[in-house]
């Protein structure tokens, strides 16, 4: 069967396009505008006209909107490109059938945006391998990954999938070489790369690494990548070293580049991180860096409202309650409110098993919330402010929360609903 036809046939399949509308209504990302028209698409059947138009390479995606967001913490800022809202469902659709008739393309050592393939199955192997007292590794992450791929490597990756003379390969070839984008309202040529902010990105985000991921498959070297995160180990260091040299080759050759401040090396019996996670012979517990980034939101957050309450004369009742409820959609509300969002207690809550970092969390936690109501750290702060008054604010003790969602995850998502 040749490629369009692939594609006309999984387009042309209901399930995709309800898979994606069902995902559009839980974002909240939607207008009622836009969700109407798909609704109408697919209940009269009138989205086959539409997948039949993407495959004869008739249909006009628009020009996307170049957005800069600003990183937390710091002066950086990550590049988006924004589609019309109907465009961004039908790339969502576009993504999912791709990545369907592409799927074993895909090396089973990446982990990342896989349908039925969760971040468990490389936890679990990446385990058992960093408690070993005999095994070296190195973590390493990709600076930019989305933004950052060269033209002619993407260019060379969508050429070994498609046939040159379809009408899809028209269709990805506009999408990701047509370099027009809008910016500050003005039409502007950049190339866009993997096109981040545009779900179809992800797909070429897995695919673009594979003779990287295929490479150590085949060398049966115990590896693993979600996207841009790269972990890998060996019995001998001199192996691992060469290991890394390829990698590095390769990562020159995609016009990439390696975060020369982020490699970390392991030796045998060091605590390995990754994926937000630290593995130790005591078990899986969340990294130093995910503890260090919490301490460091809420301290940042209390300071600010502290400032407020001694500059400006602002209560503290109302100042505690709102970083409390922010801290709380950060870390819990987010992902029970919009399951597309990342939602640090439900990822970490699933893995760990050593609460020794959870502990430490909330003993700093209350700690600084207490410097909120004095302005100074002391040991006298826990009669200025005690835990059943923290609770009354609205914390919840991480304790707490990750027993409850062990044994009862449904009561769990009804406390966080509530927060």
């Amino acid at each position: 069967m040749n490629i369009d036809r692939q594609f006309y046939e999984l387009l042309c399949d209901k399930t995709y396009w309800q898979v994606t509308y069902d995902k559009a209504i839980s974002t909240g990302k939607y207008s009622a505008k836009c969700l109407d028209n798909v609704y109408y698409l697919i209940t009269t059947n009138k989205y086959k006209n539409i997948a039949k138009q993407i495959c004869e390479a008739k249909y006009d995606f628009g020009i996307p909107e170049k957005i800069k967001i600003a990183k937390s913490e710091s002066n950086k800022f990550r590049i988006i490109y924004k589609y019309e809202e109907f465009d961004r469902y039908l790339l969502s659709v576009l993504y999912r059938v791709t990545s369907v008739i592409f799927s074993d393309s895909i090396s089973s050592l990446c982990f990342s945006y896989k349908t039925g393939v969760c971040t468990a199955d490389a936890i679990r192997e990446i385990y058992s391998k960093a408690t070993s007292k005999a095994i070296y590794g190195v973590k390493l992450d990709i600076h930019a990954y989305f933004n950052s791929v060269s033209e002619k490597w993407l260019r060379t990756c969508i050429d070994d999938l498609i046939d040159k003379d379809s009408n899809i390969y028209k269709v990805f070839d506009e999408l990701f070489f047509n370099n027009k984008v809008v910016y500050h309202g003005e039409k502007i040529e950049e190339f866009k790369s993997l096109i981040p902010g545009c779900a179809l990105g992800s797909f070429f985000a897995n695919y673009c690494l594979h003779e990287i991921d295929e490479y150590f498959k085949k060398q049966n070297i115990t590896y693993a990548r979600y996207s841009d995160d790269i972990i890998l180990f060996d019995t001998n260091k001199n192996e691992l070293q060469k290991h890394l040299s390829y990698i590095n080759s390769k990562i020159l050759e995609y016009g990439l580049v390696i975060n020369e401040d982020k490699y970390k090396y392991f030796e045998p019996s060091d605590t390995v991180e990754f994926l937000g996670l630290k593995f130790t012979n005591q078990g899986i517990d969340i990294s130093n860096h995910a503890e260090l980034k919490i301490k460091k939101t809420i301290k940042r957050w209390c300071k600010k409202a502290r400032k407020e309450i001694e500059m400006n004369n602002k209560d503290f009742d109302k100042k505690i309650r709102d970083v409390i409820k922010r801290f709380n959609w950060k870390l819990y509300k987010s992902y029970i409110v919009d399951t597309t969002k990342f939602g640090w207690a439900y990822y970490a809550f699933r893995y760990i098993t050593n609460t020794k970092s959870l502990e430490e969390l909330d003993i700093y936690c209350k700690d600084t919330l207490r410097f909120l109501k004095t302005g100074k750290y002391s040991k006298g702060n826990q009669y200025a402010l005690t835990d059943n008054e923290i609770y009354e604010y609205g914390y919840v003790n991480f304790m707490d929360m990750y027993s409850l969602f062990h044994t009862d995850f449904d009561y769990y998502r009804d406390v966080v609903a509530r927060l």
